[in-house]
C-alpha cells in the first residue's frame, strides 16, 4: 500500500494506492474504505490487473492516526480484502501572517516595528513616532484608536495607517496700528506718547488702522466696539472710521480672516473723549479720466461714458454720472464728491468692456483714479 503501513509525517491530503493483480488478469474494481468507520472513502473501476489503484483522501486532520483497507472485486464477483493499514498525518505547520505598516503623510513620521511576518497567535506592540513639527492622530485599517502605542494579535493579515498631523503655527497675524496703547489722538491726528500706559486717548474721531497677513490672503477684517460688531473691511489698508458719542473707556476689538477662514485677533482699550461727534464727516474727491486704451500714448480720452458709484456697506447706489465730453478741454474726464468710505466704481461705455474697482475715499483729500477701456471683440472685427 501506499501510504506504507504505519507511515508517519503523510499529508493531509494523502493519495492512496494499492498494486491489484488477478490470476485470471481480469480487470478490477478497487474500493477504498475508511477502517474506523467502514465508510466508502472513493473508487476506482476497471483497473487493469497489475497496475495500481489510486484515490485522493481529502482534509484530514493533523497529527492523527488513519486507519483503512481495500476491497477488491473481479468482474464475476468475486472479491478479496486486504489487510488493514495505518499512518499518522503530519504535525500541524506554523501559520504565519503579514503585518503591513504605513503613514500619512510619509514625512510626518515612522512605525516601529515597520511590519513583518509573525506566527500565528502572537501579540505584537507597534508604536507611532511622529517626525519634528509633526504630533501622532489616530490610526485606521485593521485597527483603530488615537493612542501611539497599540497591541495587535496575529490572527490573520492586517495593514495599518499612522496618521500625523503638522503642528501649524497662527497663519493669520493681525495688529491693531492705530490708535496704539499709551499714545493721545486729537481729531485723528498722531501726539505724543502720555503718561497713561495702559490705553490710548482719543479726543474726537478716529480712523482704526489694521495690519493684517496670511500667506492665503486676507479674505476680511471685521471691528467691534465692546464687543458690538460695526463694519468689515476687505481692501488693504485695513480700517474703520470710528466717530461716536463718548466720554468712556472702550474696548476696540479686530478679527482678521484669511481665505482658509483661519482667523486672529487684536484688541486696544481707548478712552474716547467725543462729546459731539460731528454729523456729518467732511467729503473727500474722486477724480480722474476714462482713457481709450487702444491708444494708451495719447490719453484719449471717452466722453458720455458711465460711471456708477455703489456703497460697499450696504451695497446702495450712491451716484450715477457720465465722463464730460468737451474736446481738448475736460474730455473723459470725471470728478465725484464722496463721504469716507468705500465704494464700487463700474465704468461702462457700449462697445467697450466694463471696468470695475473698489475704491477707498479719504475725508478732505483727492483720490485720483483712472480707467482704461478696451474695445470688445466684436467691435474690434467690425472696425
Amino acid at each position: 500500500p501506499f501510504p506504507p503501513d504505519e507511515s508517519i509525517d503523510v499529508e493531509v491530503n494523502p493519495t492512496l494506492s494499492v498494486y491489484v493483480e488477478d490470476p485470471d488478469n481480469n480487470d478490477l474494481d478497487v474500493y477504498f474504505y475508511d477502517a474506523t468507520s467502514n465508510s466508502l472513502i472513493g473508487a476506482q473501476i476497471d483497473v487493469s490487473s497489475g497496475n495500481y489503484a489510486a484515490i485522493d483522501w481529502y482534509d484530514l486532520d493533523y497529527d492523527t492516526t488513519y486507519y483503512w483497507y481495500v476491497i477488491v472485486y473481479d468482474e464475476y464477483g468475486e472479491y478479496n480484502q486486504s489487510n488493514i493499514w495505518s499512518f499518522t498525518t503530519m504535525s500541524q505547520p506554523t501559520q504565519y501572517y503579514t503585518l503591513t505598516t504605513s503613514v500619512n503623510p510619509s514625512e510626518g513620521g515612522y512605525i516601529e516595528p515597520p511590519g513583518g511576518s509573525y506566527e500565528a497567535g502572537t501579540q505584537v506592540t507597534v508604536t507611532a513616532y511622529a517626525y519634528d513639527g509633526y504630533v501622532f492622530d489616530h490610526w485606521s485599517g485593521d485597527v483603530n484608536g488615537n493612542n501611539p502605542t497599540i497591541q495587535i494579535t496575529m490572527n490573520s493579515d492586517k495593514t495599518i495607517v499612522a496618521h500625523f498631523t503638522e503642528i501649524t503655527t497662527p497663519v493669520v497675524d493681525v495688529e491693531i496700528t492705530r490708535p496704539v496703547t499709551g499714545y493721545l489722538y486729537i481729531k485723528d491726528a498722531h501726539s505724543l506718547p502720555r503718561l497713561i500706559k495702559n490705553k490710548a486717548f482719543i479726543i474726537g474721531p478716529i480712523t482704526i488702522n489694521v495690519s493684517a497677513e496670511s500667506p492665503h490672503g486676507i479674505k476680511r477684517v471685521d471691528f467691534y466696539l465692546d464687543g458690538e460688531y460695526l463694519s468689515s473691511d476687505t481692501i488693504y489698508p485695513y480700517e474703520y472710521r470710528l466717530n461716536i458719542r463718548s466720554i468712556t473707556t472702550h474696548n476696540i476689538t479686530v478679527v482678521a480672516y484669511d481665505w482658509e477662514d483661519n482667523s486672529a485677533t487684536d484688541y486696544v482699550l481707548a478712552f474716547i473723549f467725543n462729546p459731539i461727534p460731528r454729523k456729518y464727516e467732511r467729503s473727500g474727491v474722486l477724480k480722474g479720466k476714462i482713457i481709450d486704451g487702444e491708444k494708451p500714448l495719447l490719453r484719449k480720452g471717452i466722453a458720455r461714458v458711465n460711471i456708477t458709484v455703489v456703497s460697499m456697506d450696504d451695497l446702495s447706489l450712491v451716484k450715477n454720472i457720465q465722463s464730460k465730453r468737451i474736446p481738448l478741454i475736460n474730455k473723459g474726464r470725471y470728478s465725484i464728491k464722496l463721504k469716507p468710505g468705500r465704494y464700487i466704481i463700474t465704468v461702462s461705455a457700449p462697445g467697450y468692456n466694463t471696468v470695475e474697482k473698489q475704491i477707498r475715499i479719504i475725508a478732505n483729500k483727492t483720490t485720483r483714479e483712472n480707467f482704461y477701456l478696451y474695445l470688445t471683440e466684436t467691435e474690434s472685427l467690425e472696425r
